[in-house]
């Protein structure tokens, strides 16, 4: 019909006659469907235009498929031979494979099995082996593997259309780039991430991805392929593309037994020690291989146990890397306590009771039950293939069901971190299934990445039976077999994980008989038990280690969480940088308590009670303080509520020459000057008992004190004539100074001397423990052990004439020496420590001292009698601060009072005079205290005569004998008869 129209217009160009298009006979007028490409044409002046911005949004840009198979991807050859990683005990997988990958046929090969077994390992030794037999051929003729990233491929491709020009230009380099060689050496695709392929690519404006660009290519057999997945990937990838699993071949690639994967580590120990310079004991062989079934399941053999050994031999370079290393580095990656990962260390559940029970209060049976997780999981007994441990907790609001999951990381994890919560009333729906375990959108799911990057973890499920059906039914392969799919295929290992789910179900019928009342305990876990099995499938509570109910608390559990409720108070950033010191009476304690607790809320009542008094009150006081200076706060009842009070702890000034003395060395002149010092004293003594008619067999406290003051004065006069004289006798003056530094062996001072302690910020320091005893090994040390004879005997006489002058001006003092710990509670051993010190220190100068007995916890009291101890131990008044190890410090007030008077009375502001860390048991550390007064160091176990030197170096300078000879004009106008 076509065809004949256009004759008869040709015929006749300009007629027209209707006839002609008239059906006539069998002719029929139908419809037909055709596609038809019809190309836009431009006008002549749109085409510069579009050209240009063609060019600068890349449109008219033309890939170079070499070029971008360099960028992209990595050549395999360029890695030969050094860089290619080795299989070992592989050789006939190896075989099976370079079949595959460098036969006469293109195919597309997937090596299928679980990370870690040597899939990388196993194409880098097959490719090895391959360049080894083309070694005799020209390398040109060798075929080559690149290795591509997806994700690099768009990488920088923003117009639609883009990469996939760019990923076929790179197809079609790799297929016809080099047509004059044979198929079997042309150049072979390998891909390390195949869901990606499914993946990237695909936005808003398009739907493709790279896995539709390659696809016809492998239709085709146009090039060899080589990819690898985990079995739950290749699942992913089978699902979503059918028609592309079904051109690749399947390589399994199973994990080698355990005495195949012992063999490749030590073949790769040995590889390990010539790369690394390194030593790789036996031990710590075996140490890996037990560990990698309790704690390095997250990827399979040999991978788990050649990656552990291989970053341990970088970063142990050049040296032993033993059992020890292991462990630290099993701690580094764990954060796992030492005293669990430690064989050697011993675990007794009392004491892990004693622990667990000072911060989970109220709750004996949860205590228990968290005990016996943490001994299962030192002793390594957990199930390899399920959670560390899976538990549920149940019972009301507020009674510590959080804080057990608190607590449990705490003591297993050196970070509190590694406690990751889930609300689970945030997944009520189905959908929010793919937000715990991602989605193909949106792959990373909140449980299975948080997991993923942090297997060694407490994870706590809030509220579980607020959650959607769906998810419980997620959890029943979390809790049997301890490993969770994601939406991209990727496995998350749970084994290392402890789950705890809590629950309220059952509260409400509980909360109709709460009170401080005794109730059946075992009624109303019951209660509680029947609710759960009620709501909860059967085959999830069986998968459920243990169920534990926790209580309601009562009174004497409120008073204990309130404690622990304002130590938390006490870690906000506004008490911690300033050393914050609490002190809380019981009184206050029982007071919250009553007040403040709910029997229906719990704890959480409670704490909001401490906040609405004590947060608000203590910002005022603090705001008026520097921002690092410590403090106490002590918590009163007063008026019918909290009220805080904050003492402030300022350290004390250095006194500008207090050591000068200390540092007077042995020489003719000194002793010369000392030896008249003496010899005039003991004449006053003397003088002294003419005068004031002593009778001698008398008892008396000055009759006591004459005497022993007359007596050593007679000793020191005696010992520095045999110093003077062997200085007149010896020839060369270094024989007279160690003639005489043989016999002070028993008064040698560890004192020393730090020059660059800034009291300022000498608070300032996380772990200030560490930092006393580190600043003494690194200080120089005060006195020389040559000199340490010379100094005691320079120090008791200044004393010796320090009292005489007190006894001469009837100044006899009888005085109470009062220790109170600033803590409520807290400080028996300190003050113990100090009141004995003061004892020993104050009987070697002769005061004697009498221990007052006391029954008010905190204190202790030491009665002194003698001349001048105020003046003497003026400088004892103020803080004396101990550093308790893993808490706050301790502060112990110390003041010196008439006899007859009533307690201390607080101040506003203290002053710290000196720091004590005292050892630890079991630490192997002695302990450093230091004096801020004079910035001197010692080790805290100090004799009594050091203990002494403190009071001598702090003395008024009038009152010493030193260097200037106006010090002893002040005892007696003795003119030093010099010699030399």
């Amino acid at each position: 019909m076509h065809d004949r129209l256009q004759e008869r217009r040709k015929k006749n160009p300009s007629g027209f006659s209707p006839n002609d298009y008239y059906a006539s006979g069998t002719e029929f007028v139908t419809t037909v469907s055709m596609q038809v490409s019809v190309k836009l044409a431009k006008f002549p002046f749109e085409n510069q235009g579009n050209a240009l911005f063609a060019s600068l949004a890349g449109l008219g840009q033309n890939f170079s498929g070499a070029t971008e198979l360099a960028r992209v991807g990595s050549n395999w050859r360029d890695d030969y031979p050094n860089r290619l990683q080795r299989a070992a005990l592989r050789d006939d997988a190896v075989e099976r494979l370079g079949k595959l990958l460098f036969g006469p046929l293109n195919t597309a090969v997937v090596i299928v099995g679980p990370p870690g077994c040597g899939r990388t390992t196993l194409l880098h030794e097959t490719f090895y082996r391959y360049l080894q037999e083309q070694e005799n051929q020209s390398k040109s003729r060798a075929a080559t593997i690149w290795h591509i990233d997806p994700n690099r491929v768009i990488a920088g491709m923003s117009i639609v259309g883009q990469w996939q020009r760019r990923f076929e230009s790179i197809l079609e380099y790799i297929i016809k780039g080099n047509q004059k060689r044979p198929s079997h050496t042309r150049p072979r695709l390998f891909v390390d991430n195949l869901v990606a392929l499914f993946r990237v690519g695909k936005s808003a404006q398009n739907s493709l991805t790279l896995s539709d660009v390659l696809k016809p290519y492998l239709e085709q057999r146009a090039l060899t392929f080589v990819a690898e997945a985990s079995p739950e990937e290749w699942n992913v990838v089978m699902e979503t593309d059918r028609r592309f699993t079904d051109l690749c071949q399947v390589f399994r690639l199973d994990e080698p037994s355990v005495a195949d994967t012992a063999r490749i580590t030590l073949l790769e120990r040995a590889r390990l020690e010539q790369v690394h310079e390194c030593e790789i004991e036996n031990e710590a062989i075996e140490r890996v291989f037990a560990l990698t079934h309790s704690l390095l399941r997250n990827t399979a053999m040999p991978g788990n146990v050649v990656g552990f050994i291989e970053r341990l031999a970088a970063k142990h370079r050049h040296s032993a890397i033993g059992i020890a290393q292991i462990e630290a580095a099993i701690g580094e990656i764990s954060r796992m306590s030492s005293a669990l990962l430690d064989r050697q260390k011993t675990l007794r559940k009392e004491t892990v009771l004693k622990a667990l029970s000072a911060q989970l209060v109220g709750q004996p049976k949860a205590v228990n039950c968290l005990a016996d997780v943490i001994q299962t999981v030192k002793a390594g007994l957990q199930d390899p293939k399920k959670p560390m441990a899976t538990m549920l907790f149940i019972g009301p609001t507020g009674v510590g069901k959080t804080q057990a999951a608190k607590v449990l990381t705490r003591y297993l994890f050196t970070d509190e971190s590694q406690l990751i919560r889930l609300d689970m009333n945030e997944f009520v729906t189905e959908v929010d299934v793919g937000r715990l375990i991602g989605s193909w959108a949106r792959p990373e799911g909140l449980l299975t990445t948080q997991v993923r990057h942090q297997p060694f973890c407490v994870l706590l499920l809030d509220e579980i039976e607020k959650a959607h059906p769906a998810i419980h039914d997620l959890l029943l392969q979390v809790l049997g077999e301890g490993r969770l799919t994601d939406a991209l295929g990727r496995t998350t290992d749970f084994t290392n994980t402890l789950i705890i789910l809590t629950s309220n179900l059952g509260a409400e019928q509980a909360s109709r008989h709460v009170g401080f009342v005794e109730r059946d305990a075992q009624n109303q876990a019951s209660g509680y038990r029947a609710a759960v099995e009620d709501f909860f499938r059967p085959e999830l509570l069986n998968r459920i280690d243990r169920m534990v109910v926790f209580k309601s608390l009562e009174l004497q559990d409120a008073v204990a969480i309130t404690r622990l409720q304002l130590d938390d108070l006490l870690q906000r950033d506004g008490f911690v940088r300033r050393a914050t010191i609490l002190n809380i009476s019981e009184q206050a304690l029982v007071e919250v308590a009553q007040r403040g607790f709910d029997a229906v809320l719990g704890g959480r009542a409670l704490k909001r009670a401490i906040e609405r008094d004590l947060t608000a009150l203590a910002a005022t006081q603090l705001v008026n303080l520097n921002a690092t200076q410590p403090i106490i706060l002590d918590i009163l009842w007063e008026n019918e509520r909290l009220q805080p009070r904050i003492t402030a702890l300022l350290p004390t000034p250095p006194s500008i020459g207090a050591t000068t003395q200390l540092t007077q060395l042995l020489t003719y002149e000194s002793v010369s000057r000392l030896l008249e010092f003496v010899t005039e004293l003991r004449e006053r003594l003397y003088g002294l008992r003419d005068i004031q008619a002593v009778d001698l067999s008398a008892t008396t406290d000055k009759v006591r004190l004459l005497l022993t003051m007359q007596e050593e004065v007679f000793e020191i006069k005696e010992e520095l004539d045999e110093i003077l004289w062997a200085i007149e006798t010896a020839r060369d003056p270094d024989e007279a100074s160690f003639a005489a530094a043989t016999q002070s062996a028993l008064f040698q001072f560890g004192w020393s001397k730090e020059q660059y302690l800034n009291s300022a910020d000498f608070y300032a320091h996380q772990d200030i423990r560490d930092f006393l005893e580190e600043m003494y090994v690194v200080a120089p040390r005060l006195i020389r052990d040559s000199n340490s004879k010379w100094l005691n005997l320079l120090m008791n006489a200044t004393l010796l004439g320090f009292f005489c002058r007190g006894t001469e001006l009837n100044q006899q003092e009888d005085l109470k020496l009062i220790l109170h710990s600033r803590v409520h509670g807290s400080g028996e051993t300190e003050l113990d420590y100090l009141v004995t010190a003061y004892e020993k220190a104050l009987a070697l100068i002769g005061i004697e001292t009498t221990r007052l007995s006391l029954t008010t916890p905190g204190f202790r009291h030491l009665q002194i009698k003698g001349p001048r101890l105020q003046t003497l131990l003026r400088g004892e008044e103020g803080i004396h601060l101990f550093h308790l190890p893993n808490e706050n410090a301790l502060p112990i007030q110390v003041s010196l009072n008439p006899l007859n008077t009533e307690p201390i009375a607080t101040s506003k502001t203290l002053h710290i005079i000196r720091s004590y860390a005292l050892p630890a048991p079991d630490s192997g550390k002695a302990g450093v205290l230091t004096d801020l007064r004079t910035g001197m160091l010692n080790r805290s176990t100090i004799a009594p005569h050091e203990w002494a030197l403190l009071w001598y170096a702090n003395l008024p300078a009038e009152e010493r004998v030193g260097l200037l000879s106006e010090a002893c004009t002040e005892f007696g106008n003795l003119s030093p008869n010099r010699r030399g």
